[in-house]
């Protein structure tokens, strides 16, 4: 018997968001490549579809379903940037199965070699949304969110610092914010 028509194989995940109305059912699956056991002597251990052993037990594959108050898009959590990370990382597939190595394990060299850039902006950490949108650290903010960018009136164009309109240096850093108008020049 194979794990891929095992009861024990996990290899959906499925998650039910309700937001006041409105329903949405998000279906992963891995594919049918690899599932994690969950039972018998490969508890919690990645598994081919052809593998099989002796706790089988008909009626799989197992499905994790969880239910979540609020749109998809409200729901995130942080994860290892996909341009830092190591090639052999798969996050996040391998946390929603379970064998995550942890985002420590994740990170690669790039960061500390290239310095800053790209969307984890040097932090090598990044947020993943449940609608599959994978943030960037600049504005921290979904595409469905209103994003309020900075008046460039009223912020500093070195440290993004918010400034009074008055102000003729920033306070922060110390940069000329705008030439002042001489009373004699109107």
């Amino acid at each position: 018997m194979e794990c891929k028509s095992c009861k024990h194989w996990l290899c959906k995940v499925e998650s039910h968001y309700k937001d006041g109305d409105t329903e949405e059912v998000l279906v992963r699956w891995d594919g049918g490549q690899k599932g994690m056991c969950q039972f018998g002597p490969l508890k919690g251990k990645m598994t081919e579809p052809d593998f099989g052993c002796n706790r089988y037990e008909v009626g799989g594959p197992a499905a994790n379903i969880t239910y979540k108050e609020g749109a998809s898009w409200t729901h995130k959590r942080q994860g290892p940037c996909p341009d830092c990370r190591s090639a052999e990382c798969t996050f996040p597939t391998c946390e929603l199965l379970g064998n995550c190595r942890g985002m420590e394990n994740c990170i690669a060299q790039r960061i500390a070699n290239e310095g800053p850039g790209g969307r984890c902006v040097g932090t090598g950490k990044v947020f993943y949304y449940d609608d599959g949108f994978i943030g960037e650290n600049k504005y921290k903010v979904h595409p469905k969110e209103k994003v309020k960018l900075p008046d460039k009136e009223l912020a500093c164009p070195n440290c993004c610092e918010e400034v009074a309109e008055k102000w003729s240096m920033c306070p922060f850093c110390g940069t000329r914010l705008k030439e002042r108008k001489l009373a004699y020049e109107s």
